[in-house]
């Protein structure tokens, strides 16, 4: 067990896993069309808290771009290649997995294999799938993040700037080039598929991470804590709002909202609640300690398999609705944990370090 490893944070990552997993489940076994379009909605937050988990957790890993003198841009490979080598087994897996449990050979595949198939719209089929649209957003950014941050490092590196501010810089150009994108951008019939491509979702990550240094620069202010709880209840009664009004009318108020205001006012909300879990959750207890973080490395994969599970289960057409979300709790416990501990684990003990110097 990692002893520098923050246990509130492995509580946040599984709570969006849960967030993502229960919607599911509810929205597969359930035919109360309520049920369906709330859990649509906490489904879709529980994304964007895994999005702002990982720029929280990921982006701080730049500063060893940023602190490199000589080796910023063996550093910037070195932050990709660890990047693959945690993400790209388990995605493969489970891409093969759908391919022949679904027996889709269609030629769309090779957009799936490239991590391309919602980088433009109209995007490929979502049907087959559908929850890698995510992880496109994820690879892309672990690209686009690095290589940015290597090129202002290397035309700011003689200003004697503060490290850190590299870093911030790089989010805050990624929030800001993708605002003036979705601004500027004619949607025409887009509707909820503008959320799901990937290019106009990287701010969400850009944004855990800039979260993260704003966070660590005002740590020690006296109300720091209780400001992010008001910033929290604030967005939270912001995104109530907004997500009746879509749920009663199936559109939010205007552009501006749909387009821009709801992503931030849910980025707001996630970044208050992985900074509370940072800096307020401590779990001392050994035991608790482990199977915290054994349910944490679950996420991934769990959130990668779920749909096939529900699937392949539901495909069994058993009519006795707690044997069917018993068996597909199950299912996926087990096969999440054998895709961290054989898939996973085995190639992430042998990631190349960053280069000190």
């Amino acid at each position: 067990m990692n002893p520098q490893k923050n246990f509130g944070l492995d509580i946040i990552r599984i709570i969006a896993a849960l967030l993502v997993f229960i919607p599911h489940l509810i929205i597969s076994f359930s035919d109360n069309l309520d049920f369906t379009k709330y859990a649509y909605v906490i489904a879709t937050t529980g994304v964007e808290l895994f999005f702002c988990l990982s720029g929280y957790l990921i982006c701080k890993q730049g500063m060893h771009i940023a602190n490199s003198n000589k080796y910023f841009l063996k550093n910037t490979f070195i932050f990709i290649k660890r990047r693959i080598i945690r993400t790209w087994p388990a995605y493969f897996f489970s891409l093969f997995a759908y391919i022949f449990f679904y027996k889709y050979f269609e030629n769309e595949i090779i957009f799936y294999a490239l991590f391309l198939q919602n980088l433009f719209y109209p995007m490929v089929s979502s049907t087959f799938f559908s929850v890698s649209w995510s992880i496109c957003v994820e690879e892309l950014f672990y690209i686009t993040f690095p290589v940015l941050l290597c090129l202002i490092v290397f035309l700011l590196r003689k200003k004697n700037l503060k490290p850190e501010l590299f870093v911030i810089f790089t989010c805050l150009i990624i929030i800001l080039a993708v605002f003036f994108f979705r601004v500027n951008l004619n949607y025409e019939d887009w509707g909820n598929e503008v959320r799901r491509v990937s290019f106009l979702r990287l701010d969400s990550i850009a944004f855990g991470g800039l979260s993260y240094f704003f966070f660590q620069r005002y740590i020690n202010f006296k109300y720091s804590k209780l400001l992010v709880v008001f910033l929290a209840l604030g967005s939270f009664l912001v995104l109530n709002y907004y997500f009746k009004l879509y749920l009663e009318n199936n559109s939010f108020e205007n552009a501006l909202v749909s387009d821009n205001l709801i992503f931030y006012c849910i980025y707001l909300l996630c970044v208050s609640l992985i900074f509370l879990s940072d800096r307020i959750i401590n779990v001392t207890n050994a035991t608790v300690k482990n199977i915290t973080s054994e349910f944490a490395n679950w996420a991934y994969p769990l959130y990668l398999m779920h749909i096939l599970v529900i699937d392949f289960i539901k495909s069994f057409g058993i009519d006795y609705l707690l044997i069917n979300i018993s068996l597909s709790i199950l299912i996926n416990f087990l096969l999440a944990h054998s895709i961290r501990r054989y898939i996973e684990l085995p190639l992430i003990k042998i990631r190349p370090k960053f280069i000190v110097g």
